[in-house]
């Protein structure tokens, strides 16, 4: 196992470039935010708790890799460091060893299939809120939606149509109703 550094600098790169585009596009991002400020102010909170979480999830690999390299090199460790969590079970039959670690294939696998299980509920939680980012900017969008088709509603409902009415002035009070929307 390596350290996840490559892709923690990869990771920042990706947020750092997004943050500059955000800080580019202020002015255009400013004026949509405070168009629906409630569900944009949830949307952004969701986007920052799963940014903080998925870069957890891959710091937090840095105490397991450190455990392995102690294995590897026979360091038993002391007490007082901490105890893998990704990798208790290994843990587990490592601390009951005496002499040199064998692993019988079924023992192998069940350690591997319990890693597994762990890494894939880590990946459904992050799979969680990418799925409900999508969700809350599909809300978004169509509370956007209901909120032009309202408006083209209202504007064309205060249109007033008088008997020798013009229809030049009939298209400009249109354009002016659908100016807001």
């Amino acid at each position: 196992m390596t350290r996840p550094g490559r892709q923690l600098l990869w990771m920042a790169i990706g947020l750092v470039a997004v943050i500059g585009l955000a800080y580019l596009l202020s002015a255009q991002i400013y004026v949509a935010f405070f168009h629906n400020p409630a569900l944009n102010s949830g949307i952004f909170v969701v986007l920052v708790i799963g940014m903080l979480y998925i870069f957890w999830q891959v710091v937090r690999l840095y105490p397991e890799i450190a455990w392995i390299e102690r294995l590897k090199r026979g360091d038993q460790g002391t007490s007082s460091d901490p105890a893998p969590r990704l990798l208790a079970p290994m843990a587990a039959m490592v601390r009951e060893r005496t002499g040199r670690l064998t692993l019988s294939a079924s023992a192998l696998r069940s350690v591997l299939d319990s890693i597994s299980s762990r890494l894939d509920e880590s990946r459904d939680t992050s799979r969680y809120f990418i799925g409900l980012m999508v969700f809350l900017g599909l809300l978004g969008t169509f509370w956007g939606l209901l909120g032009t088709i309202s408006g083209v509603a209202d504007a064309i409902g205060s249109m007033s149509v008088t008997s020798g009415g013009d229809v030049a002035a009939l298209l400009a009070q249109l354009k002016a109703g659908l100016e807001r929307p």
